[in-house]
């Protein structure tokens, strides 16, 4: 559900090694608009620049190699300008094989980076993160990556658009205006899963998405990067009729949190109140009725508070029993 009305979106795709990216636009006010679209490669530069004509209150949805087929076999951006006294919103889609997953699409990007919440690879999982640099000059931008206890994780990482391998705690790049770049973790089968977080921080207005892809069933979930600090986070969970909630937290500071996490039912009720303790930049994730079992068969709500001075990002899941995975969107408040 976007609230934003931004002057611009931007939405960073990949038609390259089989996906497809798609998209949905809508029109919000009750009266006809032609919508400026500009399409940049991946090094920032402009390829296209189409209309999108939209009938008041209407909408359109294509895949985007169809509609411009200059998109076909690339990656980059492609941004949507509100109309002057228009209104619109943007969903991104992207396909992978039987894996279908929806892309967050940017908007009023800020200079303070955030948090990408769950971050993972090795025993069947791979993750790749994309960053965008949203505005006009060159931007640094540094990707920090920290495991469950809050220390610095060593990540295997592939860069697809150099073809560069680097085993480290952190990458930094400098990203010319428009321009994105796609940083892979490099995962083994073998090894056990690590899990953890990762945190921006850059000289310009970049922010950007992960997706995780868990290999054994072909799905994939995106990871929107959290830039607000708010004071709560509130996700809705579904644990009936086979659906099980999943929840991952991060600590964005460099010192401990003890969130507090209050459970409600689908009336409102307080069922219950806990308190979740991260070390620095530490990090949590679990199936929300394993960890709470007053959740167990039930739909709600869980809120955690952000601690006093402190800094959090929440990210919620969604599986079903035949494998199929995806994101939730947590509210903040």
């Amino acid at each position: 559900l976007d609230a934003r009305n931004a002057s611009r979106y931007i939405l960073a795709f990949d038609n390259t090694n089989g996906l497809s990216t798609g998209l949905a636009i809508a029109n919000l006010v009750a009266q006809a608009v032609a919508v400026q679209v500009i399409i940049r490669d991946d090094a920032g530069a402009a390829v296209g620049t189409p209309l999108i004509q939209l009938p008041a209150l209407g909408h359109a949805s294509f895949m985007l190699y169809e509609q411009y087929p200059i998109t076909a076999a690339r990656r980059g951006t492609i941004e949507f300008q509100t109309p002057s006294d228009g209104r619109i919103s943007v969903l991104g889609l992207r396909a992978n094989g039987p894996a279908l997953t929806t892309l967050p699409v940017l908007a009023d990007v800020g200079t303070g980076g955030g948090s990408i919440t769950h971050v993972l690879f090795n025993g069947g999982f791979t993750q790749g993160t994309t960053l965008v640099n949203t505005g006009s000059a060159s931007a640094s931008a540094t990707l920090s990556f920290f495991a469950e206890n809050g220390a610095p994780l060593m990540t295997p990482l592939f860069l697809p658009q150099t073809g560069q391998a680097l085993n480290v705690t952190s990458l930094t790049r400098t990203l010319a205006p428009g321009a994105s770049l796609l940083i892979e973790t490099v995962g083994q089968e073998s090894r056990p899963v690590m899990v953890g977080s990762a945190q921006l921080t850059t000289t310009g207005h970049v922010s950007g998405f992960g997706i995780f892809r868990w290999i054994q069933h072909g799905q994939e979930a995106s990871v929107p990067m959290e830039a607000q600090n708010a004071g709560s986070y509130v996700l809705a969970f579904d644990n009936t009729a086979g659906l099980t909630t999943g929840i991952a937290l991060a600590n964005m500071a460099g010192q401990p949190a003890n969130v507090s996490a209050q459970i409600r039912d689908d009336r409102g009720m307080l069922l219950q109140t806990a308190a979740i303790n991260l070390p620095a930049n530490g990090h949590i994730s679990f199936m929300l009725p394993d960890s709470f079992p007053v959740a167990a068969g039930r739909r709600g709500t869980i809120e955690f508070v952000t601690p006093a001075a402190g800094w959090i990002s929440a990210l919620g899941l969604r599986a079903t029993p035949a494998g199929n995975l995806t994101t939730i969107p947590v509210l903040v408040k």
